[in-house]
Order: C-alpha cells, then structure tokens, then sequence
C-alpha cells in the first residue's frame, strides 16, 4: 500500500520540479544565456514534463489497482498535467528578460 500511496504523488513532484525549473531558471538563463534560451529551456521541460506526467496518468488509469489509492492518484496526475501547461503559458508567452521600467 505504501508504495501506491508514493506512486499517487509522481504528478506533484514532476509538476514541482518543472515549476521550480521554471522560474529558477528565468534570473539565470536572463543573465548569462539570453530570451531565447530561456524560452527554449521553458519549452522543453515543460513537454517533458507533461509527457512524463502523461505517460504516469495512462498507467495508472490502466492499473489494477482499485479505490481510493487508484482514483486518488489519476486525479492527482490529471491536476499535475493542468497545472504544468499553466506553468508554462505564462513563462511562454509573457517576454522574458525585459529590462526594468
């Protein structure tokens, strides 16, 4: 049972880790790399969280497991997926790098 309940909080820590990637990265991309490689940086851990997440969400729809720890952790990955693309959008479409006014 314990290694189920850990398997339902795969999604949080990806969508963790891509958040804190994110915008930990954007003072220091912004300082020695530039705007566009920090947007490719957003960019590609984004995606690769969101197909990590993905792949983790089929999985545990698919498993065998039943009730509280299955229904628990697909509910939790499908709210990681979500919010790893609100994450993004604003990193994305939102100029990085401006100088201040």
């Amino acid at each position: 049972m314990t290694r189920f309940a850990l398997a339902s909080l795969y999604g949080p820590l990806l969508w963790a880790a891509q958040f804190l990637l994110v915008y930990a990265s954007e003072s220091l991309a912004c300082k020695f790399l530039g705007a566009d490689a920090h947007r490719v940086l957003v960019l590609t851990a984004s995606l690769a969280a969101a197909l990590a997440v993905t792949i983790l969400l089929l999985r545990q729809w698919r498993g065998d497991m039943h009730g509280t720890a299955a229904s628990l952790g697909v509910g939790l990955a499908g709210l990681a997926l979500v919010a790893i693309i609100w994450t993004a959008l604003p990193a994305l479409i939102l100029p990085s790098c401006a100088a201040p006014t």
